[in-house]
């Protein structure tokens, strides 16, 4: 645990002890701020109620004068009930104590404690505290990916005018119609209209009407009554019943066959459905969004699909652009899309190498956002860098002479550059621009964050002009000085640390506590 980014506040009116304990702790790291008087902290921690908290915990002496660790503990609770508070007690009041835990304490811990006693328990409570953190971020991570924006990572101007329609359209009943190539997100946009409307506590139920065949998907889509054809051995309701209240989105509408076609009209038009082998109709509440990825004004033309439907399903239409006309978005879909797959496989890349974003820039993404995001999860688990290199991300079975083509045509060489070759046209020069520009800001961002972590201690042998030029140590104080100079460059990480110095965590916490208690007793002589 990185203690560098904790701050603890110690109330405790003994000085001499606060002393003592802030200088050990000092010494390792851990920021403690002092106060001898419970008021004076309760009073600094009022002018951040309803933010942040200055502190991230507060170890408090449970017998002290004016106002004692108990009534204090209620009062700090009161404004800041997720600060957790750890109560120093003498043995005789081990009661009191389990009192204040009832009262809203953390945790207890006899005093004089042992420092590293204490550390332990300090540590434990920081990390259980930081473990609520961070939930109460993932909690708030998922409304806000529930919200229309959610899970859409957008920064070119044509996806967020989409955006902007969806957010006015989405209150509404009205049937929208969202078109765009394959991979595109059409599913994801329809969700998130769905969790935006007053059906959001209702089903969202999709089907994609070119996956099932033509005599099963009228089955799916209104039901059938027991018997009405071989196999049917009960009554089955369709998905516009499952869907009744709710949304029902029909993905590749566009490949819906005719017969189909006239009934779904109907369905729209009368609100009503009947069963495949029954005679009576049923009243639905559904909210259709349909999706294609074909040109529908153009199979109506074709006489491939009904033109009056057409008109019903294309009230809201909504056109998603594919990820060559959004570049803007590439790199920060990457990154998105590395932080999440890193995560889940434990992986050590945080980053993207200069190379490999020149690359996604101008590979075609045919497959559009969902084959960039195949890509990058390909890259993830199988790196072993904390940076994406070019090598991860062509697959081999893409890597053809002519894409090798294209992308060196992407980069023209200096003398070809300063003879004012390979000139192109206003678009492809601002293009041009547009890439070089996202690839310099992403670049220094990627490499920032892929930055290796510093590991073991550099080969500059610092111990040993301070072990030749000082006084002699023994063989046991330069082991220690050693242990706590790898901690220091490990930043407190005790896991990498023994890693480092080739022992396991349990020898090292026991070489650190033996040390830690003659350094107590030689204080306390």
């Amino acid at each position: 645990m990185n203690q560098q980014q904790f701050h603890i506040a110690l109330v405790d009116d003994d000085a001499e002890f606060a002393e003592r304990l802030v200088d050990y702790y000092t010494a390792r790291k851990m920021k403690f701020t002092h106060f001898d008087r419970a008021e004076t902290l309760l009073s600094e921690l009022r002018g951040h109620v309803g933010g942040t908290p200055p502190y991230d915990l507060v170890l408090t002496d449970l017998a002290m004068p004016e106002m004692d660790g108990m009534e204090f503990t209620k009062k700090l609770k009161a404004i800041h009930p997720d600060l957790p508070v750890i109560v120093m007690t003498a043995n005789s009041s081990v009661d009191a104590a389990i009192e204040a835990i009832e009262a809203g304490a953390a945790d207890y811990i006899v005093k004089p404690p042992h420092f590293p006693h204490l550390t332990v328990v300090l540590q434990r409570n920081l990390h259980f505290s930081q473990i609520q953190r961070e939930n109460l971020v993932l909690r708030r991570t998922i409304e806000d990916s529930q919200s229309l924006t959610g899970g859409i990572v957008a920064k070119s101007p044509t996806l967020l005018k989409a955006i902007e329609l969806a957010k006015r359209v989405a209150p509404s009943d009205a049937t929208v119609l969202i078109t765009g190539e394959s991979g595109t997100g059409k599913e994801v946009f329809a969700r998130l209209i769905h969790r935006a409307s007053n059906r959001a506590e209702q089903s969202f139920v999709a089907i994609n009407c070119s996956a099932i065949p033509e005599n099963l998907l009228e089955s799916e889509l209104f039901g059938h009554a027991k018997g009405s054809f071989t196999g049917a051995e009960f009554n089955r309701p369709g998905l516009f019943e499952e869907a009744n209240g709710g949304t029902l989105f029909l993905d590749e509408i566009g490949d819906m066959p005719p017969q189909l076609q006239t009934k779904l009209l109907r369905v729209l038009q009368d609100r009503k459905i009947k069963r495949v082998g029954e005679n009576t109709y049923r009243d639905v509440d559904v909210r259709i969004i349909a999706a294609t990825l074909r040109n529908l004004g153009q199979e109506v033309k074709a006489k491939r699909f009904r033109e009056d439907l057409f008109y019903r399903l294309n009230v809201i239409p909504i056109r998603l652009p594919s990820l060559r006309e959004r570049k803007e978005d590439i790199l920060p879909l990457a990154k998105y899309f590395l932080e999440r797959f890193a995560t889940r496989y434990s992986k050590p890349a945080q980053g993207f190498t200069r190379e490999a974003a020149e690359w996604m820039l101008s590979h075609p993404w045919k497959g559009n956002v969902r084959e960039l995001e195949n890509a990058i999860e390909r890259a993830a688990v199988v790196t072993m860098d904390t940076a994406i290199g070019l090598d991860d991300l062509r697959f081999e079975a893409l890597d053809s002479a002519a894409e090798t083509a294209a992308i060196a045509s992407t980069t023209p060489s200096a003398e070809s550059t300063a003879a004012g070759e390979n000139a192109g046209t206003p678009a492809e020069n601002s293009s041009a621009g547009l890439e070089a520009s996202l690839l310099d800001e992403f670049v220094k961002e990627s490499e920032r964050a892929a930055a290796p972590p510093a590991e073991a201690p550099a080969a500059d042998h610092s111990l040993i002009p301070t072990v030749l030029e000082g006084e002699p140590v023994t063989l046991a104080d330069l082991e220690l000085r050693y242990i706590r100079e790898v901690l220091d460059r490990c930043e407190g990480v005790k896991d990498r640390a023994a890693k480092i110095l080739g022992i396991d965590r349990k020898t090292l916490y026991r070489k650190l506590q033996a040390a830690d208690a003659a350094e107590h007793a030689s204080a306390e002589g």
